[in-house]
């Protein structure tokens, strides 16, 4: 049950409001990145390797600061600051620089 006494219409929705109750202001919130975007001053996580599916094709020039994992194709140039892995059906034509 509800106390009439306690209810003051409200000057804007016309709907009564309850004196008792404080309005607390609104809490601003972060919008977390979206996901796989890092900042640039970051290493990537350890462990991590970016991969291309054996579905993908990919003709072009490819640079990464983590590590690569390619079961698909590649061809181009391939210039990685970590370690390179070639899957049993990645099928790569490419000038390779890689750490390992």
């Amino acid at each position: 049950m509800w106390n009439k006494r306690d209810e003051v219409p409200s000057s804007t929705t016309g709907a009564p409001t309850n004196r008792n109750m404080q309005a607390e202001p609104p809490k601003p919130m972060a919008a977390p990145p979206p996901q796989g975007v890092r900042e640039a001053a970051k290493e990537p996580a350890p462990n991590a390797a970016a991969a291309i599916g054996s579905s993908m094709i990919i003709k072009g020039d490819i640079f990464s600061r983590e590590e690569l994992y390619v079961d698909g194709e590649v061809e181009g140039k391939l210039e990685l600051q970590h370690r390179l892995t070639i899957g049993p059906r990645g099928k790569v034509k490419a000038q390779i620089k890689a750490r390992e």
